[in-house]
């Protein structure tokens, strides 16, 4: 398992909903941003709309909706909100437009089996898989839509990152702004494999320009709302193997709509909004 995708067409299913509906989805959360989904579910059916839970989380990561269960997160230094503070500041009025975001993901065997419904008085059986094993991924994406994703097995070492700017960065900027053109810059995480010698130095040959990030804020990087969709629709699927899963997660990126993703580049500057509102502490997002 170790190529990128070409495919980038964006046809799918037929939609389970119309824009009326999503409409009303959309304001049941926002005027009660803790409702669950069971009880968004029966006002919804109340309404005469009848979908699944999975349809509703689905068009809440559509829409960028603040539907987040409550999550352990480590507590932020002073250092961290003052950096968190003085990015959100800088960036407030950024073009987000010509941003490219990245990030790598795992995704487990074991987290993708299918669950099966509890019927009371009937014990819960889920299928699972004896020896879980993951795979990674790293894709990137631009309001312009969703591009390379690449899928491997390794561990990233900064050896293999350069190996990935090559193979999976650069042929998307290529496709949007035009081969060699590099009026964009490029948004990564502080992670040292990104931040090694031999990173710095490729992507100083190779005129790529990045854009400042502050540590500890994935809720500031949108690509991570992408993983959790990408995520959240493998449940419900058999996967047998390796090879299966990597075959379901290339098939999701590639029907990953260009609206999902303006969807997400428009969210930047509430983001940092909500940084500055928080005084530098975690946001929802």
């Amino acid at each position: 398992i170790h190529k990128n995708v070409d495919d980038l067409s964006n046809r799918g299913k037929i939609r389970k909903t119309t824009s009326r509906e999503e409409n009303v989805i959309v304001n049941l959360f926002n005027q009660n941003p803790s409702l669950t989904l069971d009880k968004a579910q029966k006002k919804l059916s109340k309404k005469g709309i009848k979908i699944s839970r999975i349809t509703i989380r689905n068009r809440l990561c559509e829409y960028d909706i603040k539907h987040r269960s409550t999550l352990l997160k480590p507590l932020l230094t002073d250092v961290q909100v003052k950096k968190r503070m003085e990015w959100a500041q800088e960036n407030l009025n950024q073009d987000w437009d010509n941003v490219i975001f990245t990030d790598e993901a795992s995704f487990w065997l074991s987290t993708s089996t299918k669950r099966v419904g509890c019927v009371k008085g009937k014990k819960l059986i889920q299928r699972t898989v004896k020896h879980p094993g993951k795979i990674h991924v790293w894709g990137c994406f631009n309001r312009r839509g969703f591009g390379k994703l690449l899928i491997f097995k390794q561990n990233l070492d900064a050896k293999f990152m350069k190996e990935i700017y090559q193979r999976a960065l650069i042929p998307s900027p290529d496709e949007w702004f035009g081969k060699g053109n590099r009026d964009w810059l490029l948004q990564e995480d502080n992670d040292p494999k990104n931040r090694s010698r031999l990173s710095s130095m490729w992507k100083e040959e190779n005129d790529v320009q990045t854009l400042g990030w502050p540590s500890q804020s994935p809720d500031a990087n949108p690509i991570e709302n992408v993983w959790a969709l990408m995520k959240m629709k493998l449940q419900g699927v058999i996967i047998k193997n390796q090879i299966h899963l990597a075959r379901k997660i290339r098939e999701i990126w590639r029907h990953l709509p260009v609206q999902y993703a303006e969807t997400l580049v428009e969210s930047m500057p509430r983001r940092c909004q909500a940084i500055l509102s928080n005084n530098g502490d975690w946001t929802s997002y």
